[in-house]
Parts: C-alpha cells; structure tokens; sequence
C-alpha cells in the first residue's frame, strides 16, 4: 500500500496538479480503478484510486459534488481525471466539496495512458508490499537515514519507495515531553511519522500547509526549510533547532518554520558567543539569584508570561496559579529587571540566548 502523495511522485505522473483535496495526500491507495459508470453507488472499495477521461462524467455535472461525496463515503483515496477533452475544468462547487473531505482531485496530464498507469502504480504497490513483509517500511529507513552511519544505504533503498534523493521535503521536529499526559498524536496528516526515544519527526510534503499540529495539543513543532531528501540531516537538525528556539522563547504550542525563525537561527548558528553568555548572564542574573532567595521559579514565571502575549489569564491558567499571585510575581520581576515596553524585547532576547545556551551545552 501507498500513499496518494506517493503515487504521484511516480515519473508517468510528471505535470499533474492539485485541483482540490491536497490535505487527503496521505490516504492510502491499495488499488485504481477506472470509471465506467460514474454515479455515487458505482462499485467503489476502500483505499481505490479512481481515473477518468471525465467522458461519462459530462452527464453529471451538475451532481459533481454528490459524486464526490459518494467516492469519499465508500472509502476512495481520490480522484484523478483528464481535463480538455469533454470537461474543461471542474465545477467550483465539487472543488469545494473536496477541499472540505480532503478528497484529492488531480489533473492528469494529457499523454498519460491507463495502460502505464496501470502497470507503474501497481507495481509500485506490489513492491512496498513485498519490503513490508519482509520487515523493511518506509519509517525504518528514515530513520537510518537520520541517524545510522550508512545514511546513504538508507537513501538509496527509500529511492525504491519512491523518495528520491531530489524530491523536496520538510522534517518536523518535538519531544513528547512537551505534550500533554493524553499523547503526542501525530505531526500533521503524513503517513511517514518516527518516535526516537522521546522525540516525535515527521516528514512532510511541499508546500507545507500551516494547520497540522491540531493533533499535537500543547507542543511547539519545529519545521525545517524546503530541501531535497539528499539533505535529510540537515533539515533534522534545523527542525530541531526551531523547536528548540520556539521553547525557549516559552511557547507550548504552535508551528515554527526555519523561514520564520531564520533570524534567531543566524544568530545562535554559531555554537556558543561568550560575550554574548555574559550579556545573557547579566541580564537574568538578579532573577536568578531572586528566584534562589524565594524559591519561585521567576524565570519560568517571565518565560512563560512572554509566550502568551503577556495575557493574564492565559498565564495564570498555564502555570496553575491564581491571578493575584502571578500579578504579585510580575510585580516582584518589574522591580528586579523592569518590565517596560522599551525592555521586553532585551528579555526576550536574553531568555532566548540562555535557552539555547543550555541546549548546546
């Protein structure tokens, strides 16, 4: 079994488009199978790929989206169809439709044969089914790719799956610590998801949608730039340094890309910058020593009240304490290190730096 995602890597599919339905990437597909009879009820299993010259589909243009409807109930893993011949594109309202199921529609380019189609993605099936069995999967191989010496071994065979080293993807990266006791879900709607030790990597198709960690509740995720599979390491490593960077500025949830965090990752690229520690230093040093004095953790206090906007309510509900207590804390902090508007973003950057200190130390 494959993915639809998958699939369409294969070479007889070069020139395709997403039509609608691209958050449906993932479904599997077990089978194709071509359109005859194109009503709702039309004999239609779960995890088929459907194709259509869309010749039998003129008929029902104005039902298009009950169509989709129906394939999607079935269980179908999408739709795949030849613009130009008889439909010259497809109705907005069944576009609309598959967008709302995740149901992908393509547009197949105009050369492709059945025959071919056939033929490619079956044996493409067969051949992941033969590995499977044989204890070889898709997420064994990344993982010796990111982390095994014979990282190159691991790239050649995930060619045979379709990965190829040129494709471009983005690794994303958290820790299950950072979730919450419930479970870390998974990262995005991707079929290829590892657990190593208590880190969470996905790797994601292009372009990267920013909606996925719905399943993750409170985790920041860090996502590398858009790279070539060749690059695999390298967009680990940056994944994680974006999540890395993104808790210590003290958000739990959320999705940081590398081109969002691209500053902060110039800045800290370069190991450590001892002038830059003993600024750092000194500027959270009186919270230190306040918060070995009292026993309450300001730092952890401050971190977190940045990370939410400085809300209130949000910041109280995060630590679990009562608003006049964490109002009291702030006020407390404001007469060690002042908490105004002109100071905010040197505290920002300080705890950022001591995060990331702590992290390459």
């Amino acid at each position: 079994m494959i993915t639809v995602a998958e699939m369409l890597q294969l070479h007889i599919f070069d020139g395709y488009e997403i039509l609608a339905g691209a958050d449906g990437l993932g479904r599997n597909v077990s089978c194709v199978d071509y359109l005859e009879v194109p009503t709702s009820d039309y004999c239609v299993t779960s995890d088929i790929f459907l194709f259509s010259t869309t010749y039998t589909l003129q008929e029902y243009i104005g039902n298009f989206d009950a169509l989709i409807e129906g394939y999607n109930a079935q269980g179908s893993s999408g739709l795949g169809v030849k613009l130009g011949w008889f439909l010259s594109d497809i109705p907005p309202k069944a576009l609309q439709t598959a967008n709302r199921l995740a149901f992908p529609i393509v547009k197949l380019p105009m050369n492709i044969s059945y025959v071919s189609i056939t033929r490619e993605v079956m044996a493409k099936i067969l051949k992941g089914e033969k590995k499977t069995a044989q204890g070889v999967t898709t997420e064994s191989l990344f993982e010796r790719a990111l982390f095994d010496d014979n990282a190159e071994e691991a790239l050649e065979e995930l060619e045979r799956f379709g990965w190829m080293k040129a494709r471009p993807v983005r690794i994303a990266y958290t820790r299950t610590v950072d979730c919450r006791d419930d479970g870390p879900g998974r990262l995005f709607e991707t079929t290829i998801h590892m657990h190593k030790d208590d880190e969470i990597i996905a790797v994601l198709p292009v372009p990267l949608e920013k909606t996925g960690n719905d399943h993750l509740h409170d985790a920041p995720v860090g996502v590398s730039r858009n790279r070539p599979m060749r690059f695999l390491r390298n967009s680990f490593h940056e994944a994680r340094r974006c999540f890395q960077l993104a808790r210590g500025l003290g958000h739990r949830h959320g999705t940081f890309t590398a081109e969002d965090m691209g500053l902060l990752l110039t800045l800290t690229e370069n190991g450590v910058d001892e002038s830059l520690k003993e600024a750092t230093n000194r500027v959270l040093a009186p919270l230190l020593a306040a918060t070995e004095k009292s026993g309450v953790d300001l730092i952890h206090t401050l971190r977190t009240w940045l990370a939410c906007d400085r809300s209130i309510e949000e910041t109280s509900d995060t630590l679990f304490i009562h608003r006049n207590t964490l109002r009291y804390r702030l006020k407390g902090i404001d007469q060690i290190v002042p908490l105004s508007t002109d100071n905010i973003f040197m505290l920002r950057l300080a705890l950022l730096l001591d995060s990331t200190y702590r992290n390459q130390s």
